[in-house]
């Protein structure tokens, strides 16, 4: 019987799961996210983001979706690849409620959410205007902890994907009249060019009718 006790072993060793191998995640372990923000190589001080933990984790890494929170017709412990994965971003960010944690970036652009649950979390961040333009984020799930190495990590660190557009404002521009005496005789209309870099990019002709007054809109 003992020559056989060695196979015996080697088969209940390979019909046990994997993650009876693999290292398992301690939910009650001290958790973080960190956030870095930056643009063009420079950190972006002043960016609001919310957290909200929209699953919990156990022991053997899978998910369980909170109250409150619907991934749709697909396993969330199947989804795969980076489109599907912003896919549901986007639909979680529409169920949204309370957040869990908010933070702001510093001077570095970086935010960090300290005292996490371990889950699954949405990141979503607030559009900041600053200078010239609006920088927006699209939102994004993130696992605390996450895996590096083949090891869990518990302070998560990611990078956010910056959407820079420009800045869009209206510009009213008024024709005013100083000819008292003369109003008979001023012309009927006359023509605002609007200039870009040297280039005409819109004209318009002010008269009586639009009361000699007119907004270009959405200029960069």
């Amino acid at each position: 019987m003992k020559k056989w006790m060695p196979l015996l072993c080697l088969v209940l060793c390979l019909l046990l799961p994997l993650s009876a191998w693999a290292e398992r995640v301690e939910p009650d372990h001290a958790a973080s996210l960190t956030l870095w923000v930056t643009h063009g190589g420079t950190g972006l001080p002043g960016a609001s983001f919310e957290v909200f933990r929209v699953a919990e984790m156990d022991r053997d890494a899978r998910f369980v979706m909170l109250s409150g929170y619907q991934a749709g017709s697909a396993d969330i412990n199947k989804v795969d690849g980076a489109a599907a994965w912003a896919s549901l971003a986007e639909r979680l960010a529409k169920q949204a409620g309370t957040p869990t944690a908010k933070a702001v970036t510093d001077q570095q652009g970086k935010a960090l959410f300290a005292d996490l649950q371990s889950g699954l979390y949405l990141v979503k961040g607030q559009p900041l205007e600053k200078g010239d333009y609006v920088y927006e984020y699209a939102p994004f799930m993130v696992s605390v902890p996450g895996k590096a190495e083949g090891k869990w990590q518990y302070d998560v660190t990611a990078d956010v994907k910056v959407e820079p557009r420009p800045l869009l404002f209206d510009m009213q521009v008024v024709k005013v009249w100083k000819d008292p005496g003369y109003v008979d005789k001023r012309p009927d209309e006359i023509t605002v060019d609007l200039y870009c870099d040297g280039a005409v990019q819109e004209s318009v002709k002010l008269n009586a009718r639009n009361h000699w007054k007119y907004t270009f809109k959405n200029l960069e």
